[in-house]
């Protein structure tokens, strides 16, 4: 059975300092496969309607997915530095039985997913993404606890030492 890593990402300040996640995963022993959901706010502050419609996006609108592919070392300066949300810290986590293509497929149908605050958020895709990777990934489930709908939260409680970026 193939082993390989997964890699959740944050940056600590977006979305109204509640953070955002990416997601990352090794394809192989020299290649990753990495992106996120940026969805970017686009409106002036004061816009209230386009807030409610950033709320909630329909499938096959722009959420701005990205995704690409290199090798750790790639992805990680490329997540530090964009050209889409810069991340500042990233938890990895070893597992014993992975399966990258379910996880690449996962992570494709995404970009015409649509996008929900409460149903459908960074975090709702990263763990899809991972739990395609591995059912073994053991993180927490932002389906059975609310708070883990926070980014922040939720990277918190993955159990897996925090690295800068």
């Amino acid at each position: 059975m193939q082993k390989g890593s997964i890699f959740a990402f944050i940056n600590f300040q977006q979305a109204a300092r509640f953070g955002h996640v990416g997601w990352g995963f090794e394809v192989d022993e020299k290649h990753c496969y990495f992106g996120s959901t940026d969805h970017l706010w686009k409106h002036d502050w004061w816009d209230l309607p386009a807030w409610l419609r950033y709320m909630s996006v329909p499938a096959e609108a722009d959420i701005d997915w990205w995704a690409n592919q290199g090798s750790k070392t790639e992805m990680l300066k490329m997540m530090k530095s964009g050209p889409h949300i810069r991340y500042h810290a990233y938890k990895e986590l070893r597992l014993d039985s992975a399966k990258p293509q379910e996880a690449i497929r996962t992570a494709e149908a995404l970009r015409l997913g649509g996008w929900d605050l409460a149903r459908h958020n960074c975090v709702h895709q990263a763990f899809l993404v991972f739990s395609n990777y591995s059912s073994a990934h053991a993180l927490p489930s932002p389906f059975q606890d609310p708070l883990n709908l926070i980014p922040k939260t939720w990277f918190a409680r993955i159990k897996a030492s925090e690295q800068q970026l």
